[in-house]
């Protein structure tokens, strides 16, 4: 890796992700005959998908002396999570359109992706999805194959895709891409 990620920024990021990983567990169906997605205690705040770091304001009023500036911490990127939790309508196979059979299986393995925006520069991390449909086919394989230049729609191979992956959206619609996804990833790079 020629620009490792700083310290702080790993530590934040993992921050993030154990909340996520918690509120998850917390709503998480457990049985299918559980007719109900259970409810977080209302204690417990919903944050994000869009997390910024806290800044000096919040360690000024967090202590009650001084509190030491750093200038790592004011480096620090916000984080974008490209999560079920926030988004459930992901739960589809961007190869075979499939809804049925697909499973979210951790985070992606390479950790947050880098995206650089007009006003600042953030993070982005997904989830892992994987399409049983696709992974029992004997004709998806890995890689990547042109479908039509003109049309500049791919078709997608293989059976398990990352949701910050820019190859995950390629076939989505501009209009059925959730939420403020659909600006977000106009400047995604890799």
């Amino acid at each position: 890796m020629t620009n490792p990620r700083p310290r702080c920024q790993c530590e934040w990021e993992a921050e993030v992700i154990e909340y996520i990983n918690y509120i998850s567990e917390k709503t998480r169906i457990r049985s299918a005959k559980t007719l109900t997605q259970p409810c977080l205690d209302s204690r417990i705040p919903i944050l994000g998908p869009h997390f910024l770091p806290p800044s000096y304001l919040h360690a000024q009023k967090r202590n009650e002396s001084e509190p030491a500036v750093n200038p790592e911490v004011l480096y620090l990127k916000p984080l974008r999570v490209i999560h079920p939790f926030y988004y459930p309508e992901l739960a589809r196979c961007p190869q075979c359109d499939c809804m049925d059979g697909d499973s979210w299986d951790g985070w992606t393995g390479t950790g947050p992706r880098d995206v650089h925006g007009v006003m600042l520069d953030e993070a982005a991390i997904g989830m892992q999805l994987h399409c049983e449909s696709c992974r029992t086919d004997p004709t998806s394989k890995k890689g990547l194959e042109s479908e039509c230049e003109n049309n500049r729609k791919t078709n997608l191979k293989g059976h398990c895709f990352a949701t910050t992956n820019p190859d995950f959206w390629r076939n989505w619609s501009h209009w059925s891409i959730p939420g403020e996804l659909d600006q977000f990833w106009l400047v995604i790079v890799d």
